[in-house]
């Protein structure tokens, strides 16, 4: 911190326009604090608390207490103990517009989070909004502030848009993911698969169809990809260096996660009922093996399957298995460890 950062810090904006319009929404209880515009940027404030989270944070050390946790050995420890994180129950957290009466506005990004103890850029932009003349209402007058999350939208506007009093308010939220531990196992087979597996993990039974695996030569298919994008018309020197040097950097990423000559298992599969729904599929050998550390291993592949539809007539979907292994491999024994599914959410009225 430095006094040039605090004065930045103490005048955040160019423009404020304080809204104080509180809503609540299940255990949520909330505020859209203020419009703000620093140059072009015009943003939306808002702060929400769920009045179960402390408990439920309680809840949630006093094992540890009793009994601090090993650090995981496994993957599927790992992963275990991220579902176990205790996190506020939000009434809106990804938004895609704003309708103030007539005027709708859409919304371009957005940034929240769970207030840390004394964070400073926080209080001091809370502090500023009170200034202005923001009057919270109960219960986020008494809430703890480490208890909060502070939400800040930029919506597509050119400056402060007018909105009318008294009109009536609605936040449509944008699609979230909802993630589900299955851990079922299933044995998969090189080449075309007609296997039907059964998945919960949400109190309901869904059914994947598993079309076919494929062992990905991943090395030879991004090399094509940057002789694809050298094969451009138009290129400059420039442009032929970056990507020389996107190559260079992603090659050297690459050994840790699948050493060259070895490949990606890929599996395509359809999801019955059309719901949508994406499989997170591993092999039990990297479930059980040790937590691998940052760096290279956190690369993703994503795959794409070369048909839209699949022999049942659905959607068809594919799934990388972090799991390098030799290119003839003709059987892995894996792992349904977990899945996910996109959820749009109704418009929260205000």
């Amino acid at each position: 911190m430095n006094l040039a950062l605090l004065q930045e810090y103490l005048r955040p904006y160019d423009e404020c326009r304080i809204l104080g319009r509180p809503f609540s929404a299940g255990s949520c209880d909330g505020e859209l604090i203020a419009l703000t515009r620093r140059g072009e940027a015009v943003c939306l404030h808002m702060l929400q608390y769920d009045s179960t989270y402390s408990e439920r944070l309680a809840e949630a050390e006093e094992p540890a207490w009793e009994e601090p946790a090993l650090p995981p050995a496994t993957r599927r420890e790992s992963m275990r103990q991220e579902r176990r994180e205790v996190a506020p129950v939000l009434a809106v957290e990804h938004a895609k517009a704003l309708r103030w009466g007539e005027v709708r506005l859409e919304i371009a990004g957005s940034e929240y989070g769970v207030m840390p103890e004394n964070d400073v850029p926080s209080l001091l932009l809370l502090s500023t909004f009170l200034r202005e003349g923001w009057q919270p209402q109960a219960p986020l007058d008494e809430a703890a502030l480490e208890r909060c999350a502070l939400s800040r939208m930029e919506l597509r506007c050119d400056g402060l848009p007018d909105l009318p009093e008294g009109a009536a308010v609605t936040l449509e939220p944008g699609e979230t993911t909802e993630t589900y531990l299955s851990e079922v196992p299933v044995a998969l087979t090189a080449g075309t698969m007609d296997l039907t597996l059964p998945f919960g993990g949400d109190g309901e039974t869904h059914t994947a169809y598993l079309r076919r695996m494929v062992v990905s030569d991943v090395w030879e298919e991004y090399r094509a990809l940057f002789r694809a994008h050298r094969s451009r018309e138009g290129l400059t020197a420039a442009d032929m260096a970056a990507i020389d040097r996107s190559e260079q950097n992603l090659l050297a990423l690459l050994p840790e996660v699948c050493p060259e000559g070895m490949g990606l298992p890929t599996v395509e599969y359809e999801i019955a009922g059309g719901e949508d729904i994406s499989l997170d599929l591993w092999s039990q050998e990297a479930l059980d093996g040790p937590v691998q550390s940052g760096g290279s291993s956190t690369l993703l592949f994503m795959a794409k399957p070369e048909e839209k539809t699949g022999p049942h007539g659905l959607p068809l979907k594919a799934c990388v298995l972090q799991h390098p292994c030799p290119l003839d491999t003709r059987t892995v024994e894996a792992e349904l460890f977990r899945w996910h599914r996109r959820v749009a959410h109704p418009p929260v009225v205000l």
